[in-house]
């Protein structure tokens, strides 16, 4: 951004022997949330009867009516991070989104996203899950953890392909066994 000195801000006189400085200025740009239209279609397949939608990978839900209304994978994601990351609670992560991106969410509507994408991300788990049993060997550790105040443990089971992690009350040899 050029930004010329056309006179002295003082009196309105020319000003000679101009010289150049360079400035950098890092900042955030305008967050605003993005919403997107998806229109899909639904029908009778006139082979087999069977209901059926059309789908786009970007499409959280094809739910229609009063839940035509989705959290899209971005937003789901960046709301998880706060929550783990940073600690922040449902109500602090509710304002942000309001404050920050006029995003109307409650902080029971926060708790039930995290719950869903905790549900969604179970294949994931069992995944690694299943890798990490598979394997020859894996090395496990658990350290102190709290939950809302009270003591819990941060399980780690980990090897060269895979790592899972599992919060849980106990820390009982048979936390062990189950994550392996």
């Amino acid at each position: 951004v050029d930004v010329p000195l056309r006179g002295c801000p003082s009196c309105g006189g020319d000003v000679g022997q101009q010289k150049e400085h360079e400035h950098f200025v890092l900042d955030l740009p305008d967050l605003s949330a993005i919403w997107t239209k998806f229109v899909t279609r639904s029908g009778h397949c006139e082979s087999c009867g069977v209901w059926c939608s059309s789908k786009h990978p970007l499409l959280p839900s094809i739910a229609v009516g009063a839940a035509a209304t989705s959290i899209g994978h971005n937003l789901k994601a960046f709301i998880a991070q706060l929550r783990t990351q940073t600690g922040a609670s449902l109500g602090k992560i509710a304002d942000f989104l309001t404050q920050w991106f006029k995003l109307p969410l409650s902080r029971s509507g926060i708790l039930f996203i995290l719950k869903r994408l905790s549900e969604q991300l179970k294949p994931c788990r069992d995944e690694i899950r299943g890798t990490l049993r598979s394997s020859a060997s894996a090395h496990m550790d658990e350290t102190g953890w709290r939950v809302l105040g009270e003591s819990s443990w941060l399980w780690v089971a980990t090897n060269q392909n895979a790592t899972l992690f599992h919060i849980d009350k106990s820390r009982g040899h048979e936390v062990a066994l189950e994550m392996l």
